[in-house]
């Protein structure tokens, strides 16, 4: 069953990352049928949250194998942390840095790279400095508070 649970899941996850390859090419086909962009459109988002579910439960519920150790790797605890700061302040910090612009950007490939590049480092950094002075003192003081009613091992 649960072999059956993975290749389901697998077989969703690739379809939801690559079932629209074969429209990718417009020279082959030029116009998406309206059934599959409709289908598409209206379920991959759901698929997509059906397969990521499964590999949760399956983890959580000791199935999950080398993803499970792979996933729970310690090398992966320091980026988690930053990883919701990151998604808070990375639209803001995309929106600073546009409005400061002057005059109007003209993309070429070598700009597309080093503005990612950009946004990367400089989004990063941030979520670090707003983890170090705000994410871990309430941490720390969410261990003192609770820490007579909740045994120590339940905190992370």
């Amino acid at each position: 069953m649960v072999v059956i649970g993975w290749a389901l899941a697998t077989a969703v996850g690739l379809a939801v990352v690559y079932g629209l390859v074969p429209y990718l090419n417009e020279e082959e086909v030029p116009e998406m049928n309206s059934f599959a962009r409709v289908f598409y459109g209206s379920f991959n988002r759901l698929a997509w949250s059906i397969a990521v579910g499964w590999l949760i439960f399956a983890c959580v519920h000791g199935y999950g194998g080398p993803v499970n150790r792979f996933l729970s790797w310690r090398a992966f605890t320091p980026l988690s942390r930053l990883t919701y700061v990151v998604y808070l302040v990375h639209l803001n910090y995309m929106f600073v840095w546009k409005d400061s612009l002057r005059k109007p950007i003209y993309y070429t490939d070598l700009d597309h790279v080093q503005f990612y590049l950009g946004v990367v480092f400089g989004v990063n950094l941030l979520a670090f400095g707003i983890s170090v002075l705000v994410e871990a003192p309430f941490l720390n003081l969410e261990k003192l508070i609770f820490s007579s009613f909740i045994p120590a091992s339940t905190f992370i």
